[in-house]
């Protein structure tokens, strides 16, 4: 039998002229509004086919419809609304060009050059689908058309859930926008990180990267593309991942974001792309079904693990965490890098002066234009006469710069005066290597505009025993080998930790720890260590951290005690800390630091941590943390945050959410905020029965409406934008159901409906 479509028909009709009885009028046929954007970046000019998909799997050779991209990408064209699987073709010819990111030019493709997208809807009707065609919907092409069958609905169903768990967005549903051009700064989340995707395609073009050495930008760019185009193959429930392809697609991005000629989103970091395998989940029976398996999901995960009475497994077990490490000792601080570098920096000064080889008493310790603290040499042991000459050099005291209060500045009065929070430590010694300590937490206060300080002032923080004057005391070992440090230790107690404002977190520490410091070359030096800190209140251990061997700070310093402002290079603690019910076991890395730009606040820009959590006996997560700080050098921190005075922030966090009574829960979150009152979220999680993608636009807090967006792995979205009553649920851009966001009813296209609280 001969199959005819009804635009063939139709076509056959209107073509049948003469013939006395016949009476030649025209029909229309039914059809159906392709629409879309094209990019790898912008494509211009390029011709747009439409094919439908055989009963073998196969694109058809004889295009349905055709059109021709415009200036910004944007595509429409028509089709008979009988044809439910088809390929929309994107190509190049004469007059078409890629604006292309990594080059900033419009770049001519040639006929060669063609990106596709494979739609698969459910039902006939006369209304409009769009999408997008990019080299990431041709990533899924080829991934359904490689696999056994070829381009059959079962094969583009995994496609598509393959890649929308792989890179955290549907391609196809997510609206191209060139990273280098003004509208990336005001895309949404999902349209940013979309966005730093294909600039990476292209610079990885731009580099001859793959192997392709093409002898003009527009073929290196089809080379590429062609490339990545077999990073998947379905495997059973799984989609499996070309690792090589994808870390050079991982390497290009991070480029990307780090270049401002490239990177017009804001977006300051992005997460690596998974390796290995991506699971598959299998797709909903129905539209509707697949509907009801997201709002179930919601339901189940996102209400119960954190809402907005904070009443969460989250949220509970978060807030028992932050409760229980506040009263820990918290390596996170900065004291544990600033006493290993005054003390040892302290000694060697001590002993340069006995020496003679230094004539001035007194010694401060920067990073870049940032004070860390500073020591001067005393000739009694309270470290309050300072030492006049070799002779009478006994001990050294030093004072770590732990914060200075905020609105703590005075003004109206002579002199006018501050408030700054410091551990303040007097090093005696009393051998050749050993050395005695007292040490205490203190708020003092100081003198605008002099280095002048009201001891009379000062006020002891902390408890360190029976009487008033009680201190925290110990003992060091160092030893040097020639300008080499080759041992050096501390056992005893140590300052409490303090808040910003000066107020005791804890009565005081404990610590065993030993070290080596290390000359590396050109002014870089390395302190080895390891050993246990923990902390004391109300007499009783509140928390503790062991640091395992292997953990280290590295330095560099223009000289001796002075270190450049980006000088703390890497801080790797390798550690298990414990703190009431909750636990804490991995590496923590903080690397860059800086000064900002005044020069009042000195910490690192990067952290990053792998390991576990856990509360009450059970793990909680497990898997990485990172977070990042730019332009923190050209931030003032004595100045409110504004339009003009703000650090770009962002945090990445990707592992297993254990929760119980609860399935595991695999879980990827990027959030970031690039602007003043600006920020925007991505996010991903699988329960093992859904796969959803979400992410948070809030672009001018208070101002411009936030937008939340859902989508499951097999298609089903919902976008969530100001004050509006209700949202469209959509499959394939059909409806499938609609949400009233004030009661929290959905109601579904099959007439059931049920409530989302």
């Amino acid at each position: 039998m001969l199959k005819m479509t009804t635009l063939t028909l139709a076509l056959t009709l209107a073509g049948c002229g003469g013939g006395g009885d016949s009476a030649g009028t025209p029909t229309t046929a039914a059809s159906r509004t392709v629409a879309g954007t094209a990019a790898k970046g912008i494509l211009k000019g390029a011709t747009v086919n439409a094919y439908a998909i055989g009963a073998d799997g196969k694109q058809g050779t004889t295009a349905i419809a055709t059109g021709t991209t415009l200036n910004d990408g944007s595509f429409s064209i028509k089709i008979p609304t009988d044809v439910l699987s088809f390929i929309v073709e994107v190509s190049g010819g004469p007059n078409a060009t890629s604006a292309d990111e990594a080059s900033g030019v419009d770049v001519p493709v040639g006929a060669g050059f063609k990106l596709r997208n494979v739609v698969k809807l459910a039902a006939a009707g006369e209304t409009t689908y769009t999408g997008s065609v990019s080299p990431l919907t041709e990533m899924i092409v080829k991934t359904a058309e490689g696999a056994s069958g070829g381009l059959s609905a079962a094969n583009i169903d995994s496609a598509k859930a393959g890649f929308a768990a792989f890179f955290g967005f549907s391609p196809e549903q997510v609206k191209p926008v060139n990273s280098n051009s003004a509208a990336a700064a005001t895309a949404n989340a999902q349209e940013k990180l979309q966005s730093v995707m294909l600039a990476a395609i292209s610079k990885l073009a731009k580099d001859g990267k793959l192997g392709c050495a093409e002898t003009t930008p527009g073929a290196q760019l089809g080379c590429v593309v062609g490339k990545i185009g077999a990073l998947g193959t379905i495997k059973g429930n799984s989609l499996e991942v070309n690792d090589a392809l994808s870390g050079a697609i991982d390497t290009a991005a991070t480029e990307v974001v780090a270049d401002t000629t490239i990177n017009q989103t804001g977006n300051t970091s992005v997460a690596p792309l998974p390796k290995g395998t991506v699971p598959i989940l299998p797709p909903a029976a129905s539209g509707v079904q697949a509907a009801k398996n997201l709002f179930a999901s919601l339901r189940s995960n996102l209400t119960a693990l954190s809402n907005g009475n904070h009443s969460g497994a989250i949220d509970l077990r978060a807030d028992a965490m932050r409760a229980d490490f506040e009263q820990a000792v918290a390596p996170l601080d900065d004291d544990l890098s600033k006493w290993m570098q005054l003390s040892t920096n302290g000694i060697d000064f001590l002993r340069a002066y006995q020496a003679g080889s230094t004539t001035s008493n007194t010694l401060e310790v920067y990073a870049g234009a940032t004070k860390l603290g500073g020591c001067g040499v005393y000739s009694d042991a309270d470290g309050s006469v300072a030492a006049t000459s070799a002779a009478d050099a006994l001990t050294v005291g030093c004072s770590i710069v732990r914060k200075t209060v905020p609105g703590s500045y005075t003004t109206g009065l002579s002199p006018n005066t501050y408030k700054r929070v410091t551990a303040a430590f007097t090093i005696t010694p009393v051998g050749d290597t050993s050395y005695t300590y007292v040490s205490r937490a203190r708020l003092e206060t100081w003198n605008v505009g002099a280095s002048e300080r009201n001891r009379n002032l000062d006020v002891t923080v902390g408890v360190y025993g029976d009487t008033p004057n009680a201190r925290a005391t110990g003992s060091i070992n160092y030893v040097r080998n020639g300008n080499t440090l080759s041992t050096f230790s501390v056992e005893g107690t140590m300052p409490a930790r303090t808040d910003d404002y000066g107020n005791a977190v804890t009565d005081r520490a404990s610590w065993t720890l030993s070290a080596t410091r290390t000359a590396e070359g050109n002014k870089t030096f390395k302190y080895a260590f390891s050993g246990a800190i923990a902390a004391i209140k109300a007499g009783q251990q509140v928390g503790k951290v062991s640091i395992a061997a292997g953990s280290f700070l590295r330095t560099v310093e223009a000289n001796e005690g002075r270190i450049v402002a980006t000088g703390v290079k890497e801080f790797s603690l390798s550690l298990a800390a414990e703190a009431g019910g909750s636990k804490a076991a991995g590496t923590l890395v903080m690397s860059e630091a800086m000064a900002d730009k005044n020069g009042q606040e000195y910490m690192p820009t990067k952290l990053s941590f792998t390991g576990n959590l856990a509360t009450a006996n059970a793990e909680f997560f497990t898997g990485t943390l990172k977070l990042q700080q730019t332009d923190f050098d050209k931030f003032d921190s004595a100045l409110p945050e504004s339009a003009t005075n703000y650090v770009k922030k962002s945090a990445a966090l990707a592992g297993k959410l254990s929760i119980p009574n609860r399935p595991a829960l695999g879980i990827s979150l990027n959030a970031g905020s690039n602007a003043f009152h600006s920020s925007s979220l991505t996010g991903q999680y699988n329960d093992g029965a859904s796969l959803i993608n979400f992410s948070v636009t809030d672009a001018n807090h208070g101002v411009t409406p936030k937008l939340t967006t859902f989508a499951s792995s097999d298609g089903v979205t919902m976008a969530l934008s100001g004050a509006a009553d209700s949202v469209d649920v959509l499959k394939d851009n059909a409806k499938v159901g609609v949400l009233n966001l004030k009661t929290g009813r959905i109601d579904y296209a099959d007439g059931i409906f049920e409530s989302l609280k």
